[in-house]
């Protein structure tokens, strides 16, 4: 499990949050794939380019 880790899959359930783009659960301590913002909210990303396609276009993975 390259994209999530293994971290997401034994974190806390507070600890993890769903990337928006591909679903993946990632552990909101060290997301992959880092953060964004969007309307005052954090959203966590498996990898870079989920959080660049995000970036794009937020209300369509919302």
């Amino acid at each position: 499990m390259k994209h999530g880790g293994m971290s997401a899959v034994f974190a806390k359930p507070e600890d993890r949050a769903t990337d928006p783009v591909c679903k993946m659960i990632v552990d909101k301590r060290n997301p992959p794939g880092s953060t964004a913002e969007h309307e005052g909210k954090t959203y966590y990303f498996c990898a870079p380019g989920c959080r660049e396609t995000f970036k794009k276009d937020p209300t369509k993975f919302l």
